[in-house]
């Protein structure tokens, strides 16, 4: 990845650049990586529409501990707090969907990423019942 060279890190980093301007990276003297994919959760409204809007997921394994994680990068839709076409409510049931999709029983799962959305917005909200 340019970014990471640039940066000099790529000897150190693996960069998976996923559609839709997101990209995750991990430190591969101390993760293996299991699967990785891209997943549609999302999409703008009418009234901004953009895009539709994804979640990029891998799995990784601890080199040391043998521990497992998903972890999960979403651009959310927009307007800003609204959830897009799906509203809040349905974004953070596609990315839950996702978890219980690509994730296994034991996994540490990290939901991280540019949400388009606030601490008390609809999709947070939900995210954070689990």
């Amino acid at each position: 990845h340019w970014l990471a060279q640039k940066a000099g890190l790529a000897e150190d980093y693996e960069v998976r650049q996923g559609p839709e301007e997101i990209c995750v990276a991990y430190r591969k003297s101390v993760w293996d990586s299991l699967d990785y994919g891209f997943s549609y959760v999302g999409e703008d409204t009418r009234a901004e529409f953009w895009r539709k809007r994804g979640a990029q997921w891998l799995r990784l394994r601890h080199k040391s501990s043998m521990r497992t994680a998903l972890v999960i990068n979403h651009h959310g839709p927009l307007p800003v707090a609204s959830g897009g076409v799906c509203g809040g409510m349905g974004t953070a049931h596609n990315l839950l969907a996702l978890v219980n999709d690509k994730g296994v029983r034991g996994d540490a799962v990290v939901i991280a990423g540019d949400f388009n959305a606030g601490q008390s917005s609809v999709t947070i909200g939900q995210l954070k019942k689990r």
